[in-house]
């Protein structure tokens, strides 16, 4: 078998860069399709990865006020894509 060239550094690094902008310009057209704005899929992603939070929880996680998130989670949850569990401990 020949030995492999190396590619070299540059053009690797932007091809790799112009591939990284295609996928995010074909997620974002995706996302709006489903209705879903850049930070309701991002903490609808947390909660993915990371299963049931509280609303301080996931607030923290996503560097936003709790108000802020309680509003994104309503908006989620009446989309029917979370869903709202009252807290063990103190009933929120």
């Amino acid at each position: 078998m020949p030995p492999r060239r190396a590619t070299p550094p540059e053009p690797l690094a932007d091809r790799l860069h112009s591939a990284a902008i295609h996928l995010l310009r074909w997620l974002r057209r995706e996302d709006g399709a489903a209705g879903l704005s850049g930070p309701r899929l991002s903490a609808l992603s947390v909660v993915v990865l990371a299963g049931p939070l509280t609303l301080g929880e996931l607030a923290a996680a996503e560097q936003v006020r709790p108000p802020t998130m309680t509003r994104l989670v309503d908006a989620l949850a009446a989309e029917g894509l979370v869903r709202r569990e009252p807290d063990a401990c103190d009933g929120r």
